[in-house]
């Protein structure tokens, strides 16, 4: 096979159809994509882009002036439906756009409005908001017609023979990307056939990519960097691998590195930072054997870390590049390569690239000056789509080369002694934060759109860690308000991390905003916006603050404001992964900028677990999974905990189920909320009885309890039977009966074992004993409703009683569980103490029990894992 370096010299800009369909022909069983647990053969590949290329062509609609549109809107999320849109688009002769679909509804709708695609390719997840977004387009004059695609689940469709487009001239749309625009309107920059496999060919050429091996795609595919891994990868008839950097954190990639057998990554400094510093041995990235770092300044410690420990296994390649132009430099660095200063070089232009560095005035800067970067090749993107007056700023002709462009980036940059380029950052108001570039002139034109702003500016602070986006408003708004304001227009990362609002901003002799005495304000993340300080009103508000303090590092309270605090959106899925670890909570960015105090995001958080209901029953299970599970599970397990307990309580013993069956625990402080009476044991099982009746009114029922909450859960048997719904089985995690154990025990000697293991999981002492006086009543009143309710034997389909065996302060006589329950009745015992049991360091042996004693009464999804 000819490679992309060769059909570039020889103008053969047709080459990635050629070169993809061989694979296609000549090994259809290879992988070709793998996302996750799917694996999609380079066969069933191209029989899905055949047909979704040969549709294109039969449906493009015509732009505003009458002429079949060039592009292709693809909305999907990252994953291989994205993919198989972006290339069928191109093997069809038609240029992509992808849309980022975390991005708002108004930033779409202005992208397709101004480049005018005549087709929207969406994936299942994002079919209707295609849909929603062509009929929004639709009222602006933009044609577009909504394709769908559906990749075979294991099937063996295969391509039989190349879909082949018309002749594909060099000159022709290839894809376009957007960034952000100084006006407050993205700028799109689309790119060529040639440009396309420019850049395509100098990445196969640097890593002499092959069929062996394994391109990751962690970076969004509106990243130009996207563009070389997805086509590279088909060109060469290796496998792209599929993995989404907004949803995982950094162990997660790291893992799915080593479980994949990544080869090749293309990765932002801020990425490659955290991989080498997160990196558990040097085996979990043994398969890698090249990191292609780019979007950021790649410091020399990162490269004194990287050669110490894993130098002997991966190359790094360090580059430079934009939207604009794509790659431009590269620089190899490995166990010999020597650096000196702060920061790593972005290394030597490539043969077809022509750089110069100029100052104010245009003219060349002396032999090793600073300057702005002006860039000169035959294959980039000449201008912006809509905007000739800008495109005219940016890219200008060269006198000495007819017909030749020279594009003006604003990057400064000094060239080395040795040759090698040092990327310095932006001239101008643009900046690159987290491997993204920003307009703060487009946030500022945001801003000044809402009605009680009366004027803006936005300024970047490297100096405070992290580096972050500051706002300053003239208005009479909050600053979460300003917050909330921008995240339903722009995305997450342009979003300030501190809003200053003020009734006017300085001027400076020339009426002019002065920049410059904002740009000296001294912030303090003590000002009024992070809101006045109070200790926290739940066991649920403590555990929200406490996964804050451990993501940002500080001691913070519960109207501590994440972005103001220095959170980003890497951080922002930190918490994400934190919350969901701690108590199940399914929290993404959007819903931290809405609710970015713990108060307030508990608040949220509420309304997601409680899913509307009184606030005593709360949600673990993995929503999503168990609606979309083959074969719903027809059981529910119900969770009641013991004295002094919430409902995240159960979060280690459910772990293990969370994604097979519908699970919900009483949340018993809630209680009180209801204002029902609790005199009795009656009374609190008929507030149980009412909230499993409208939580999951048909069904079958595993009860879990707890400690006291055994008791209750007995008693709830008999109320459920008496119902119609007997419950398929009772587990009893060493669970005590009424007259087991003394009540002044129970009141009292528990308080302080208690009070220590909370303390372990919720912090500080002062915040925690505020919580447990605010509980300490309604146990009281749990307590004495326990002793004084007489129990009565009653019949049971299955019943479990797990005992914690350690020795302990006081006799626990469980024989009145043998004279209660008739039926199927079975004990196992586990060496721990009470409080243990619960533990993430005991609770997997409790469910290996819960599945071996009742395997009937579990899903099957939860089956013993093999010795």
């Amino acid at each position: 096979m000819v490679n992309a370096s060769q059909n570039i010299q020889n103008n053969d800009y047709c080459s990635f159809n050629q070169g993809f369909w061989q694979w296609v022909l000549q090994t259809p069983l290879a992988m070709a994509i793998e996302d996750g647990s799917r694996k999609i053969s380079y066969g069933e590949l191209g029989a899905t882009i055949g047909n979704l290329s040969a549709l294109i062509q039969s449906r493009a609609s015509a732009n505003s002036s009458g002429q079949p549109s060039q592009f292709v809107a693809v909305l999907a999320n990252h994953s291989a439906e994205v993919i198989t849109g972006i290339v069928a688009a191109v093997v069809a002769g038609k240029a992509y756009l992808p849309l980022d679909p975390s991005q708002p509804e108004a930033r779409l709708l202005a992208i397709t409005e101004s480049l005018q695609p005549g087709i929207i390719i969406a994936d299942a997840a994002n079919q209707q908001r295609a849909e929603a977004l062509a009929l929004a387009a639709h009222a602006s004059g933009v044609v577009m017609a909504v394709l769908s695609v559906e990749l075979p689940n294991g099937g063996d469709a295969q391509a039989t023979a190349p879909f082949s487009p018309q002749q594909i001239e060099k000159h022709l749309p290839a894809y376009a990307l957007t960034t952000s625009g100084t006006t407050g309107t993205p700028k799109i920059i689309v790119h060529s056939r040639a440009s396309m496999m420019r850049s395509t060919g100098h990445y196969l050429a640097d890593l002499n990519i092959s069929q062996s091996d394994k391109i990751a795609l962690a970076l969004p595919c509106s990243y130009t960097p996207a563009v070389f891994c997805i086509f590279g990868a088909l060109y060469s008839g290796a496998t792209l691998c599929v993995f989404d950097i907004k949803a995982g954190s950094t162990t997660d990639l790291i893992r799915w590195i080593e479980s994949s057998q990544v080869s090749l990554l293309y990765s932002t400094a801020t990425l490659f930072r955290r991989v080498i510093n997160t990196a558990e041995c040097v085996e979990q990235l043994v398969s890698l054997r090249d990191i292609h770092v780019v979007g950021e300044p790649l410091f020399t410690s990162d490269v004194a870390l990287y050669q110490q420990n894993f130098s002997q296994h991966f190359t790094v390649h360090n580059g430079l590049g934009t939207s604009e132009t794509a790659c431009l430099t590269r620089f190899q660095i490995n166990a010999g390569t020597e650096l000196t200063g702060s920061q790593v070089p972005v290394g030597r232009p490539y043969d077809d690239v022509s750089l110069r560095l100029i100052d104010e005035s245009g003219a060349d800067v002396a032999e090793g000056e600073p300057g702005e970067l002006v860039v000169m090749c035959d294959n980039f993107a000449q201008g912006y789509w809509g905007q000739p007056k800008l495109s005219a700023e940016k890219f200008k002709p060269v006198p000495e080369q007819p017909g030749s462009v020279a594009y003006y980036t604003g990057d400064r940059a000094q060239m080395l002694a040795d040759g090698n380029l040092l990327y310095l950052g932006r001239g101008d108001t643009q900046i690159k934060l987290n491997g993204q570039r920003i307009e703060l002139a487009e946030i500022e034109a945001t801003l000044v759109v809402h009605p009680s702003v009366s004027n803006a500016a936005v300024s970047f602070n490297p100096s405070l860690e992290p580096a972050q986006i500051i706002a300053f408003a003239a208005t009479a708004l909050t600053a979460d308000e300003l917050r909330k304001f921008l995240a339903q227009r722009l995305p997450h990362y342009m979003v300030p991390s501190h809003f200053v609002c003020m009734d006017a901003l300085p001027l400076n002799a020339s009426g002019k905003v002065d920049r410059k005495a904002l740009s000296e304000w001294q912030f303090s993340p003590n000002m009024a916006e992070s809101g006045a300080i109070e200790t926290p009103a739940s066991m649920l508000e403590l555990r929200v603050l406490n996964c804050f303090r451990d993501v940002l590092k500080k001691d913070l309270h519960v109207n501590s404001n994440f972005f103001v605090e220095g959170g980003d959106s890497f951080k922002a899925i930190e918490l994400a992964l934190e919350l969901e670890n701690a108590i199940s909570a399914p929290v993404n960015i959007s819903v931290l900028i809405e609710a970015p105090t713990p108060k307030l995001l508990t608040q949220a958080i509420e309304g997601l677990l409680y899913q509307g209901h009184s606030g005593v029953i709360a949600s673990l299970h993995n929503k999503k999974a168990v609606d979309d599970a083959p074969g719903k599970s027809p059981k529910a397990m119900i969770c009641l905990p013991g004295l002094f307990g919430d409902a995240f309580s159960f979060r280690a013993v459910v772990d293990r189920f969370q994604d097979d069956m519908p699970i919900y625990a009483m949340e018993y402080p809630g209680f009180e909320k209801l204002g029902r009476p609790m005199e009795t044991l009656e009374d609190v099982v008929q507030i149980c009885f009412d909230e499993i009746q409208d939580v999951y009114p048909v069904g079958d029922i595993v009860l879990v309890c707890y400690s006291l909450g055994g008791v209750i859960g007995f008693e709830l048997c008999r109320r459920l039977a008496e119902a119609g719904r007997p419950v398929d089985s009772l587990v009893l995690l060493d669970c005590y009966t009424p007259k087991s154990i003394k009540r002044k025990y129970l009141l009292d000697s528990v308080r302080e074992p208690l009070k220590a293991i909370y303390k372990k999981v919720v912090g500080r002492q002062d915040e925690f004993n505020a919580v447990f006086s605010r509980h300490d009543h309604l146990n009281r009143i749990l307590t004495k409703a326990v002793y004084k309710y007489k129990p009565q034997p009653q019949q049971l389909t299955k019943a479990l009683l797990v005992i914690a065996t350690a020795e302990r302060s006081v006799t626990v006589d469980y024989q009145q569980w043998w004279h209660l329950i008739r039926g199927e009745f079975k004990t196992c015992r586990i060496a721990c103490d009470h409080l243990g049991l619960i533990t993430k360091q005991h609770a997997p042996q409790v469910c290996e029990e819960m599945i071996r004693h009742l395997p009937e009464s579990l899903p099957e999804g939860a089956s013993p894992e093999p010795a």
